[in-house]
């Protein structure tokens, strides 16, 4: 009886990760010297090649596509390691005592913005060109930070939180030149799944991110207790057609237990009216519409959603939440990923 030899293992592939199991589940493609796709969307991590060149890439959690070329000979091994490659965030102090009130904070001169005290309900670590913001109180809404730059007025919804550590700061960066999106606003690297999902949902890797969506929203509802990056999760949920009766129960569980953040209202009243459920899906959007919302495409979604509302039975109160939402429309950055609004300074 003749037994089978195994091939030899000539090319073994790592990959760092945060998502799909520390990156033991993420999906890798092998391309050959002609492009040819050899080996599609595998978790293996070994393999026996004809000897040549090769593409290998993967999509991590920073939201872009790495590759790498290497060549695989007959006889050697070949080993590649694929880690995220993150922009540059400055890191926040050591010690939370370094956080200011905008009232106690020296205020320098960052690309000529200046920080306007509104009943701020968090603190802020300048550093370099960013301001580190950092909540501090019991959540009551969005929290929204107000500055003056260019002779504007521009308010900021900021995706910070109470609960878990790593849910608490976002980063704020001010030294970009654009008229449509004055400020660029990430949440901070420490919250890793929650900013692996805001890079892939910022550089449009949607159906990557539906990928690993639905573990990331029970993860940052039942272990992290970060909701403003569930949220994240649930936007793509929906946007790639996931959301069922299964992540229903956890946007009800963001609804209950965090009703100042009127994103995740958005969301199940998107369901709902999606599930013929008109009367709950309509009571929600009306409610969130009276509240500071965080994404600017959820209010895009609110605005549409009350706009071409079919049933006329509650006209009245839809025509109230319109109007609301249209005395923020006009001075929307509709280029923020974070609701940002822009009005003359003064």
């Amino acid at each position: 009886m003749n037994e089978t030899i195994p091939e030899k293992v000539n090319l073994k592939i790592k990959v760092k990760s945060k998502f799909n199991y520390g990156g033991r589940g993420t999906a890798i493609d092998i391309r050959d010297s002609e492009l040819i796709l050899v080996e599609k969307g595998t978790t293996e991590r070994e393999f026996h090649l004809p000897p040549g060149l090769y593409e290998v890439s993967a999509f991590l959690g920073d939201g872009k596509r790495a590759s790498q070329i290497v060549e695989v000979l007959s006889s050697n091994e070949t080993e590649l390691k694929f880690e995220p490659d993150l922009d540059y965030q400055p890191a926040p102090p050591e010690e939370d005592s370094q956080f200011k009130t905008i009232d106690n904070l020296e205020q320098i001169d960052i690309s000529g913005a200046r920080l306007l005290d509104t009943e701020a309900d968090f603190t802020v670590y300048p550093a370099e060109n960013y301001w580190i913001v950092q909540h501090r109180d019991a959540m009551r809404k969005v929290s929204v930070i107000t500055f003056e730059k260019n002779g504007s007025r521009i308010q900021a919804s900021l995706p910070i939180s109470e609960g878990h550590h790593y849910s608490v700061t976002c980063h704020v960066k001010l030294s970009i030149d654009s008229q449509h999106a004055p400020v660029q606003i990430n949440i901070s690297q420490s919250r890793s799944i929650a900013f692996g999902l805001e890079s892939m949902l910022r550089s449009g890797q949607i159906m990557k991110a539906g990928e690993v969506a639905s573990n990331a929203l029970q993860a940052l509802i039942e272990k992290y207790t970060d909701p403003t990056g569930a949220l994240l999760a649930a936007l793509i949920l929906y946007k790639t057609g996931q959301l069922d009766e299964w992540n229903k129960r956890y946007l009800i569980n963001l609804t209950k237990h965090h009703g100042w953040l009127p994103d995740c209202k958005i969301i199940l009243a998107l369901y709902l009216a999606s599930t013929k459920h008109s009367e709950d899906a309509l009571n929600l959007a009306c409610e969130a519409s009276k509240q500071r919302i965080l994404l600017t495409e959820n209010f895009s979604l609110l605005l549409d959603l009350l706009r071409y509302w079919p049933d006329a039975t509650h006209n009245e109160q839809r025509n109230e939440a319109l109007k609301r939402l249209a005395k923020i429309a006009p001075s929307v950055s509709w280029n923020s990923m974070y609701l940002t609004t822009t009005a003359p300074g003064g």
